[in-house]
């Protein structure tokens, strides 16, 4: 991978590199203030629907959600990530490629229209939620 900076971005700002649009038009805001806000059963929640539609449009979601019982530990996963980041946001350090992107803690590219999410998308949806306007990201030039 290239050369990388850490920056402060507000998250109004970012955009999202999978979903090429501003990254609080993404889903996971929604997801994330549905379960802070309603705490839904998981066969309930928005996010269990939206994994089941990309499991059936896709046959795979990120990689290694290949079953329904992928997407209820997924679930779980996800559920834990915003009771743990209620209790206080450690970010990741570590970075490994994916595919020729980074990964790992939250990351991002700069493009000549801004800076761009690629990996985090979960993390920072949840803080937006919780109210924090600014997250540092792992911007490289790629």
């Amino acid at each position: 991978m290239a050369n990388s900076e850490m920056v402060n971005v507000k998250i109004k700002d970012l955009k999202s590199e999978p979903f090429n649009c501003p990254f609080i038009e993404t889903p996971y805001i929604e997801f994330a203030r549905e379960e802070i806000e309603k705490n839904p059963s998981i066969p309930h929640s928005g996010y269990y629907r939206y994994l089941k539609s990309e499991l059936d449009k896709h046959k795979e979601v990120f990689g290694y959600i290949r079953t329904e019982e992928d997407i209820l530990k997924r679930c779980e996963v996800w559920k834990g990530l915003i009771e743990s980041i209620k209790k206080g946001f450690s970010p990741k350090e570590e970075v490994y490629s994916l595919n020729g992107l980074p990964y790992g803690c939250i990351t991002g590219r700069e493009k000549e229209d801004g800076v761009y999410l690629i990996d985090g998308h979960h993390r920072v949806a949840i803080l937006y939620v919780l109210g924090v306007e600014e997250v540092n990201i792992l911007v490289f030039e790629l």
